[in-house]
């Protein structure tokens, strides 16, 4: 997706274009966790995050890898940090 393209979408599509690119590259890297947001700087450990994710929802989108699966969170926004969108939880199978 090229920078035009993003200024030029619904920002909730580009959101799921974030986070299937996000399932792929766990596929190729394994990572701990990973955001989606509008200015999201964070120092939180591994183990923390998860905790932490589960009980707010200020992250408009926090991945968390383990093994062979993610856990999607969605929080009160989408990555605009002013959109609304409905909370959830879902966990997907990426091997």
């Amino acid at each position: 997706m090229r920078g035009e393209d993003v200024c030029h979408s619904d920002v909730s599509k580009v959101q799921e274009t974030f986070i299937e690119i996000l399932k792929h590259f766990y596929s190729v890297s394994n990572y701990d966790y990973a955001l989606i947001g509008h200015e999201l700087e964070i120092e939180i450990s591994p183990k923390r995050f998860k905790t932490i994710v589960e009980e707010a929802d200020y992250f408009p989108v926090a991945i968390v890898g383990e093994g062979s699966k993610l856990h999607i969170y969605k929080g009160s926004c989408i990555m605009d940090g002013i959109t609304e969108q409905d909370r959830s939880y879902e966990v997907v199978d990426v091997k």
